[in-house]
């Protein structure tokens, strides 16, 4: 499910590729299977501010001008969603989301799902244009006594916190 988050880059040449940014926040209202405890979310608004702004003929980190996200209910929680009107060109850029409350609190925070790391500051990032990766599917999976495992969430293997 994960991979559908983060940065997302559509209508990809190898010059360009238009940026979506997609933010998922689990809602137990909206899904009652998603958590045992915690409640909603009560955010008001999500901004993504990042130097692809630049693009957007905005400073970089525009925090009162960065484009705001769209939220649609989803399985489960909220979907927050916001695409670039336009391919960006090659290049590294840089991103974080400004999150507003319902209480009128104000976080910036850097994206749980992002590809890349910034330079500072607990920045995300998104990269457009390099060279291609050729990736080779495994012939077979290997044996479990050969897997490293480096996270497991327990709840997603367990009927007792997720739905049936």
């Amino acid at each position: 499910m994960y991979e559908r988050f983060g940065v997302c880059l559509c209508d990809r040449t190898t010059e360009n590729a238009r940026a979506c940014f997609r933010l998922f926040l689990p809602d137990k209202s909206v899904g009652r299977w998603q958590y045992w405890r915690g409640g909603v979310p009560h955010i008001r608004s999500i901004r993504v501010i990042g130097t692809f702004q630049e693009l957007l003929g905005q400073a970089r980190w525009d925090r009162d001008r960065a484009p705001q996200m769209e939220k649609s209910q989803v399985d489960g929680g909220w979907l927050w969603e916001y695409r670039l009107p336009y391919p960006a060109p090659r290049g590294f850029y840089e991103y974080k989301y400004k999150v507003e409350f319902d209480d009128g609190d104000v976080r910036e925070c850097s994206d749980p799902c992002a590809k890349y790391g910034g330079s500072e500051e607990d920045n995300s990032a998104f990269a457009v244009g390099g060279t291609p990766v050729e990736t080779t599917p495994l012939a077979c999976r290997p044996a479990p006594d050969d897997l490293v495992l480096y996270e497991l969430m327990v709840d997603d293997f367990t009927a007792e916190y997720r739905h049936n």
